[in-house]
């Protein structure tokens, strides 16, 4: 499998470019400061404000 360095991904609609930083931001912290920081072939799915759902990046 080929190392990927993960995305973080919007799932919201409609967001202002604020609304849409401060989700980033909070992804950041989560990754910074939780107990599982590695995004390597990861996927952080912002669904809302404080909805983070992790994926595992299919092998391709």
């Amino acid at each position: 499998m080929e190392v990927h360095p993960g995305v973080i991904a919007l799932r919201e609609a409609g967001l202002s470019a604020e609304q849409q930083w401060l989700r980033v931001q909070s992804a950041l912290q989560l990754i910074q400061h939780g107990n599982d920081t590695d995004l390597i072939n990861r996927v952080i799915e912002i669904q809302a404000e404080a909805v983070h759902v992790w994926h595992e990046m299919p092998a391709s």
